[in-house]
């Protein structure tokens, strides 16, 4: 799979990132806009960054993976037959997620570097510092299973180590009016999709029923 896959996986999840906290630097000084981020952020952004993948990548990964030119010397009958499938099946799923719609990085979106320059402190960022931040994992340690589970359980047994932050619980009519304007702005939008619209209306018509019934 790394054959340009992960590079463009890592990118898309990058661009995630820095467009979170070019939103919450407008407010907030960038190490408590870090400090905001949580689990569920990050693994909406790694989903995010898997279905901006292009299919013409993924394909091109596993021709190199292959090696269909050679391929008979390297693999037997069965193992083609197998990576054949498995490489159909990836694809399929890939279009069918996208229905059909180019999610990649449009022309007029700034690059990485550009976005990166526009947080404060990173002014004077670039190209060369962009791609090493990229192939980077940012960790020094990988953390096993079991450390990751330690690491729960005493966050557990301390709960001072824990920030729980109090949420607004939003009204079903409050709800219904940001769907509204939601609908309103997708709706105006060259990048929208009859599914983005359909989704909006169907949550902005189950607020409407629950503001009704409550």
């Amino acid at each position: 799979m790394d054959q340009g896959v992960l590079e463009n996986v890592k990118k898309n999840y990058r661009r995630q990132l820095l467009e979170n906290l070019l939103d919450l630097s407008e407010t907030e000084d960038l190490a408590s806009c870090l400090r905001k981020i949580t689990l569920k952020d990050v693994v909406y952004w790694i989903s995010q960054a898997w279905d901006s993948v292009r299919a013409s990548t993924i394909q091109k990964s596993w021709t190199q993976l292959t090696s269909f030119n050679n391929a008979s010397s390297v693999y037997d009958e069965d193992d083609l037959l197998l990576l054949n499938e498995l490489r159909a099946k990836l694809l399929n799923n890939k279009e069918a997620s996208s229905s059909n719609v180019d999610t990649d990085k449009g022309e007029d979106e700034p690059s990485l570097t550009g976005l990166m320059r526009q947080l404060k402190g990173c002014e004077q960022v670039t190209d060369d510092d962009v791609r090493q931040w990229i192939a980077s994992d940012d960790v020094e340690h990988e953390s096993s299973i079991e450390e990751i589970v330690d690491a729960t359980k005493r966050m557990e047994d301390d709960p001072d180590d824990c920030i729980v932050v109090a949420e607004h619980r939003i009204s079903h009519q409050e709800g219904f009016a940001a769907f509204e304007k939601v609908l309103l702005y997708v709706e105006q939008q060259a990048e929208a999709n009859p599914a983005d619209v359909l989704l909006i209306k169907r949550w902005r018509d189950i607020a409407s029923r629950k503001r009704r019934t409550r």
